[in-house]
């Protein structure tokens, strides 16, 4: 089943800024926490930016990686880099220095900006400046970027535990973010914060989506967000109206019991993404914040950012059930294929999601065979689509919902048994905060692993609680009693250091499901 929509103008992130800049100057733009600049300031800074890169030798079609923390140096030179047809490309600030050199030597960009004077060993020769530097050098005018230049690289870690760079055009992001804002009504004068972390793509929507909107992004510093209290602190003191959160972050503000103090505030939207969601945090969400609009947002990162947003009703949000992502965007499509290959047109039917449109990526940096493994011509009459490696059914509507990853359902025992159904089922098990089942083991001596944080409670019990809503050939082989579930840095859970903590990250096959799967999408 394809479901397809209209189409708009190309053009960049940066000519919409230079709109609002001509048009309503003294709007407030950007904040963080040292400084704020309206749309006029920050096209200014961009140009300084990008005419300091041109001097140093930086043109068209060349890389610029970014090893720099949220906030708006990070975002000034990323619009920088595409006002002048470079390419940026965002590294993990908490990331080891040899994780970075491998980055930086798989990308081979022309220059690395960083925050401090940067060591040699993390840019593995590659000519770098730090942002005192690079905000001391002279200017001038620079050449104009286009809708096809790619406007960023933004490396993924997979499943096979290399990094994959991301490619993506200026035209698949101006794509994604209109439609974003559109479905979410962004916009002059909406506000919200920047909370994932810039090397995750889950956060451009808010980055550069409210910059398309014409409202005002404010990036807060990370030890402002680590706390529950203090992040809510910068949500209400920052007016913000709309945030976009993990599933695993909305976990811990729901486990710190501080959502309480937006009641009255100007927040009004919530979007969710990155992770599958749990229909239990939702409906906590709406117990404190009832007149809070949720969306589920949906989409691989090669299919740029998102390419769902589904506003969520309550008669939709079912405890135990997979939440709905909806319908695709305008100029995306869905087609659900079966193990053959077949389209499926019956509503109902599982099969496996693959996607096409304008906001696939150009292709894995440097890795054509692997591109060709993902992007198919022969599959779709007349389009290049995605395999996502997500099972899906849709409704009668054509609303879509995901059931996890097709990694994510094992063969044990001769019974086919979804890891997300597993982590859902003991989810809604009085006492329990979340849950996550995972996958262990070769094929041939599959186990299934069960992650809980329910304090008070006893794996027995627990077991007992799953037997209710299980048959017993679905019930985990072993249940971990944990204090928490550990995140990434992109604030996505962390199945393989559950896996390490629990003793059994040395040998297998590794696959997670529940309300946050291991490695399903970012968007």
């Amino acid at each position: 089943m394809g479901i397809t929509g209209g189409r708009r103008s190309s053009v960049t992130v940066m000519e919409a800024v230079c709109r609002h800049a001509q048009d309503r100057p003294h709007s407030p733009a950007v904040s963080d926490r040292r400084r704020c600049l309206d749309y006029a300031g920050l096209r200014e800074e961009v140009g300084l930016a990008a005419g300091a890169l041109t001097r140093r030798g930086i043109g068209r079609g060349e890389r610029i990686a970014l090893h720099l923390p949220n906030g708006i140096d990070f975002l000034v030179l990323a619009l920088a880099a595409g006002w002048m047809g470079a390419t940026f490309v965002p590294l993990p600030v908490d990331a080891p220095a040899e994780r970075i050199r491998m980055l930086v030597d798989d990308c081979a960009p022309s220059l690395v900006v960083t925050e401090k004077a940067p060591s040699p060993e993390h840019c593995g020769g590659v000519p770098a400046v730090d942002l005192p530097a690079l905000h001391g050098e002279s200017t001038r005018r620079p050449s104009a970027g286009g809708p096809e230049d790619d406007a960023y690289i933004i490396y993924t870690s997979g499943t096979t535990g290399v990094p994959k760079g991301v490619v993506i055009r200026h035209s698949s992001l101006l794509a994604a973010l209109e439609d974003s804002v559109g479905a979410l009504g962004l916009r002059p004068g909406s506000r919200s914060a920047c909370i994932p972390p810039v090397h995750f793509d889950g956060s451009y929507v808010v980055l550069f989506g409210m910059l398309v909107a014409g409202g005002l992004v404010t990036l807060p510093p990370r030890d402002e967000i680590v706390f529950p209290r203090r992040f809510v602190g910068w949500i209400d003191g920052h007016a913000v109206d709309y945030v976009h959160l993990s599933p695993t972050f909305l976990r811990l503000l729901l486990g710190g019991r501080v959502l309480g103090r937006l009641v009255g505030g100007p927040l009004r939207i919530l979007a969710l993404g990155g992770e599958a969601l749990s229909a239990a945090d939702i409906t906590a969400v709406w117990r404190v914040l009832p007149g809070l609009s949720v969306f589920n947002q949906y989409g691989p990162t090669e299919t740029t950012i998102c390419v769902t947003h589904h506003e969520l009703t309550r008669s939709e949000v079912v405890p135990g059930e997979p939440v709905p992502i909806g319908r695709a965007h305008p100029g995306v499509s869905f087609h659900l294929l079966g193990d053959d290959g077949s389209p499926i047109r019956r509503p109902g039917v599982t099969g496996e999601l693959w996607i096409g449109g304008d906001q696939l990526m150009r292709g894995y940096w440097r890795s054509p065979d692997l591109t060709a493994q993902v992007l198919r011509t022969d599959l779709v009459p007349g389009k290049t689509v995605y395999r996502t490696g997500d099972l899906a059914r849709f409704d009668a509507e054509g609303r879509f919902t995901c059931l996890g990853r097709s990694d994510g359902v094992v063969k044990r025992r001769g019974t086919r048994i979804s890891l997300l159904e597993v982590g859902g089922a003991f989810e809604v098990a009085p006492g329990v905060e979340a849950a996550t089942a995972v996958r262990y083991g070769p094929d041939d001596e599959c186990r299934i692993v069960l992650f809980v944080v329910a304090p008070g409670r006893t794996a027995e019990e627990l077991r007992s609680a799953g037997l209710r809503r299980l048959p017993a050939t679905m019930m985990p082989d072993v249940i971990h009693l944990v204090d928490r579930l550990p995140v990434t840095s992109a604030g996505k859970l962390d199945t393989r250091r559950l896996l390490r903590e629990a003793g059994l990250g040395g040998a297998g096959r590794v696959a997670g499901g529940s309300a946050c799967p291991s490695e399903p999408t970012s968007g």
